[in-house]
């Protein structure tokens, strides 16, 4: 199984959520994250960073700190 069934559009990706919040960890955080490898050791190696940029930019309502 070499050939993938769908690619995204490069307009699919500049508007999917992960992609907006891969840029807003790189201007926020001055960090140089490309692809979904790199924010994903991103995400564990700052973990309190990723869960409240998770909680703020979904604006998920609580009544705890994560």
């Amino acid at each position: 199984m070499n050939n993938p069934l769908w690619n995204p559009t490069p307009e699919f990706i500049k508007n999917s959520n992960i992609h907006k919040f891969k840029n807003h960890i790189n201007y926020k955080y001055e960090s140089t994250i490309n692809t979904y490898s790199e924010l994903h050791k991103w995400s564990l190696d700052n973990l309190s960073d990723f869960w409240e940029e998770i909680w703020n930019l979904s604006d998920i309502k609580y009544s705890k700190k994560y």
